[in-house]
């Protein structure tokens, strides 16, 4: 007795691969495929290389003279982050004369049919977050010296302390304390006196 593996016709796609093998006794079984993402060269790329909507059924469940609902992949969540919705392919499908061949929904029973979306969450979304506004500088200017203006900050200028998230060393190593965000980030470090 030969199953009907040999009635399996796998569709080609542009820039996609399939092919078949079948299980299950003659009649009935599980289709299935190879779906490979490839470009025009032949060579096999990632899966979001390819336009995911046009990708081909890999699995279908097929019964002889009797339609169901297959579905293909799920697609990728359609949000980069935060919450979106997950949505794969249905299809209403079954053998007729041995042969795989697409149906109408109205051929399938319709309390059997999977959901075509489901929700889906992503890694948190990144947000922009700021620091307090540093003090204000304000002018001095000292008698006899009106050619030279100097600043001070509001608060005692001569004291800082390096941030423990930063890595003041490396920032030194590199040259990076003449940037404004490494010089207040490891500002005791910046303002020691190098070698």
């Amino acid at each position: 007795m030969s199953s009907f593996c040999a009635a399996c016709k796998c569709i080609l796609h542009e820039n996609v691969s399939a092919s078949c093998q079948c299980s299950g006794e003659c009649g009935e079984g599980r289709m299935v495929r190879s779906v490979t993402c490839r470009s025009s060269g032949g060579l096999v790329m990632s899966d979001g290389q390819c336009d995911q909507p046009l990708r081909p059924h890999h699995i279908l469940t097929l019964y002889k003279d009797r339609a169901l609902f297959s579905f293909a992949s799920v697609f990728q969540c359609n949000a980069t982050c935060g919450r979106g919705v997950r949505q794969r392919q249905v299809v209403c499908a079954g053998l007729e004369g041995g042969v795989f061949k697409e149906f109408p929904d109205s051929s399938c029973n319709q309390t059997n049919k999977p959901q075509m979306s489901s929700s889906c969450f992503q890694r948190p979304c990144s947000k922009w977050f700021t620091t307090s506004w540093s003090q204000v500088a304000t002018p001095v200017i000292r008698a006899g010296n009106e050619g030279s203006t100097r600043y001070k900050n509001s608060k005692r200028a001569d004291f800082c302390q390096d941030k423990a998230t930063a890595n003041c060393a490396l920032v030194l190593k590199v040259k990076l304390c003449s940037h404004w965000y490494y010089r207040k980030a490891c500002c005791q470090s910046c303002k020691a006196p190098r070698p």
